[in-house]
């Protein structure tokens, strides 16, 4: 009998793997639109003190931007970029938890609206990135289980493929029944890939948007917040959920 050791990969998720975040953002549109000038995006920035502190700024005419590195990776970061009617919160490679994240989109959030007074929120976004490990093969994954793809449909490419992937775009709906109606205010672009530089890894990506307006207020913060926090539970449920589904010839491995 063989150890598990020397088994063959199964070119599935282990039951037990949970998603490794890669980066989030939350942005939001406003009203009334800002004029950029220099000293304002100074003044800006010497609010946030608490919750970045960034080893690049620019105070351009089209953005403020403040980026801190976190962390030892290069391409660990936490940023801030004011446009004229768009503010936009995002972590790249951070070596903390979402909710350290979401404290400081919060509290920047909360700054902002006290400092700059926007009146309205013209839609928001919240996105959610990162991995899953996979025992063997993620491109074997995506393509026979997820895609169902027969391996000899890829053979008139003629080379290895290197990367697989799926899209998909769920909008916003309402469906009604006599008198009843259910539906979303929200639409969701879901990234299912294998990593370019490591397929035993799969890329899992969750970008919501509400295009809906609503009153800039005290409450503001939080419901941006409350929103990333959805997108990650439908990202870690949902989407993790449709992946794990049993195609009827094999199980998820156990």
């Amino acid at each position: 009998m063989s150890e598990v050791g020397d088994q063959d990969p199964t070119n599935l998720p282990d039951s037990r793997a949970e998603v490794a975040p890669r980066g989030y953002y939350v942005a939001a549109g406003f009203y009334p639109q800002l004029h950029l000038t220099r000293k304002s995006g100074f003044d800006f920035g010497r609010t946030l003190s608490d919750y970045i502190d960034p080893d690049k700024t620019e105070f351009g005419e089209d953005a403020w931007v403040y980026s801190q590195r976190i962390g030892g990776l290069p391409q660990s970061r936490l940023y801030v970029n004011v446009r004229a009617a768009q503010i936009e919160i995002g972590g790249e490679f951070l070596p903390h938890k979402q909710e350290w994240f979401e404290d400081r989109v919060g509290a920047v959030l909360q700054r902002f609206g006290q400092t700059l007074k926007p009146v309205v929120v013209l839609g928001s976004k919240a996105m959610l990135r990162g991995t899953l490990p996979i025992n063997g093969d993620a491109r074997e994954f995506v393509a026979k289980h997820v895609m169902k793809i027969d391996p000899k449909r890829v053979d008139s490419f003629g080379r290895p493929i290197h990367m697989v992937g799926l899209r998909l775009f769920l909008p916003s709906y309402v469906k009604r029944t006599g008198d009843q109606a259910e539906g979303t205010d929200w639409s969701v672009n879901v990234r299912v890939e294998s990593l370019m530089e490591d397929p035993s890894q799969l890329f899992l990506e969750a970008d919501a948007e509400w295009p809906g307006p609503m009153r800039w207020d005290e409450s503001t913060d939080r419901k941006l917040v409350e929103r990333l926090q959805f997108v990650g539970d439908y990202l870690r449920n949902n989407v993790i959920a449709f992946l794990r589904a049993p195609d009827g010839d094999q199980d998820m491995e156990r």
